[in-house]
């Protein structure tokens, strides 16, 4: 007798079988496995469910690599159809009996859909009415990305402002200047709560050249809290210092 296509039976005359094998110790009919395999269910606590599941589920991927979601399918189909047999019994032979067995079956089928990453449990109605969700939510958020782009690029120069190559620093230093400016009244010309704006704007707006300017190099210029902070070498010279802006 083949070994069975799914589920493990025990072996013939086997007195100690492995707690999740099926059949019985004389029965070998292959066509009954399915019967064995809820005979089974019915007999092992709902805590045994994903076990059993996984003890088969070996058994069959030894025979058929990389077939999870095959052998998640078969199980699940079982198990739709021993549910489906169970309903239109209705309650007239044992209704006791077919109320546990359903809510075993409903157990498992509950694990089973935990374990189920491909959907198979949905139907393909289901299936298509949330692809439509999600294309309509893609598709409103493309339209959310390029609101937000249009706006984020409505001040954009075309081109940026070029400095001679090696003057970098000089307009670091006006920079600097700038920030330290004053009101008549005595306030604050420029208030700006992180120094990123500073240097990100030079960045963003001004060429060294032809080159664009790197945010690391611009960053150094610009220490976060204190004169202290600024990495040695990132200092404009006293020779850079071209210009003084001087208040009217």
């Amino acid at each position: 007798m083949p070994n069975p296509s799914y589920f493990k039976l025990r072996s013939r005359l086997d007195f100690h079988p492995h707690r999740y094998e099926i059949g019985n110790l004389f029965s070998f009919n292959q066509k009954l496995e399915n019967n064995f395999f809820f005979k089974k269910l019915r007999n092992i606590e709902q805590s045994e469910h994903q076990p059993f599941f996984y003890f088969h589920q070996q058994y069959y991927l030894a025979q058929h690599p990389q077939q999870q979601k095959q052998f998640l399918k078969h199980v699940l189909e079982l198990v739709d159809h021993r549910i489906e047999d169970y309903r239109l019994k209705g309650f007239y032979t044992d209704a006791e009996q077919t109320l546990t067995n359903l809510e075993i079956l409903n157990a498992f089928k509950a694990m089973l859909i935990e374990l189920d990453e491909w959907s198979l449990h949905k139907s393909l109605e289901i299936q298509l009415a949330e692809k439509d969700l999600e294309i309509a939510s893609c598709r409103q958020e493309i339209k959310t990305l390029k609101s937000t782009i249009k706006t984020a690029t409505k001040y954009d120069a075309e081109s940026k402002i070029r400095i001679i190559e090696g003057t970098l620093p000089a307009l670091i230093d006006l920079v600097q200047q700038m920030q330290v400016l004053t009101l008549p009244d005595g306030r604050k010309f420029f208030s700006v709560q992180s120094q990123s704006a500073w240097y990100k704007m030079i960045a963003k707006y001004f060429q060294n050249g032809e080159k664009n300017i790197p945010l690391d190099t611009l960053r150094n210029y610009f220490p976060a809290s204190k004169p202290e902070d600024i990495i040695k070498g990132s200092e404009v010279s006293k020779s850079d210092k071209r210009f003084i802006i001087k208040p009217k």
